[in-house]
């Protein structure tokens, strides 16, 4: 399915609440030169190794606001012009590696721990998940560029002892609020 393969300048898709359910293999074949990819409000469930096959020059991705509950660790490994990711408003519980982001939006998913995943980023939101382990801070402050971290609203109720130090003095804005 090859739709947009003629779409070679194509720099910006919308394809905002259009009850997509599932993206074939080489559906985004063609579209090298696209930098925004809006594919909120509609119906995915699953991200596979090759869902973004072909989207070299993307630098932001919109899927907030579908069914997302299981993504593939390779899934976004090769876009490495990714800098925005916006995954709000899912039912994702576990998270791949983001090794390029700048701002990541994760917030309103079901993640219980982020202590196993690779994000870098300057911009963390992860308001309303379930994190509960006041441990995970340790892992996410060393993030070497993070400046801003949203954690409101999350399940915070214990603090595994840790020997690790922050080391991170970029940080410039917390909420852990309510």
């Amino acid at each position: 399915s090859l739709i947009f393969q003629s779409l070679g300048n194509l720099e910006s898709l919308n394809l905002f609440k259009n009850k997509i359910n599932q993206i074939q293999r080489q559906a985004f074949f063609g579209l090298g030169n696209l930098r925004t990819l809006n594919l909120s409000s509609n119906l995915l469930g699953e991200l596979y190794d090759y869902t973004f096959e072909g989207l070299h020059s993307i630098m932001y991705i919109d899927l907030q606001q579908n069914h997302i509950g299981m993504i593939d660790d390779q899934s976004f490994r090769k876009l490495v012009n990714l800098k925005i990711i916006d995954l709000r408003d899912n039912a994702i519980k576990r998270l791949p590696s983001f090794p390029h982001l700048t701002s990541a939006f994760l917030g309103d998913n079901k993640l219980m721990s982020v202590a196993d995943r690779a994000i870098t980023a300057t911009y963390l939101e992860l308001e309303r998940n379930w994190l509960a382990d006041l441990g995970d801070l340790y892992v996410l402050f060393q993030i070497p560029d993070l400046q801003f971290i949203f954690l409101k609203q999350n399940r915070f109720s214990n603090c595994v002892k840790s020997a690790n130090v922050i080391e991170n003095n970029q940080l410039i804005y917390m909420d852990l609020g309510e």
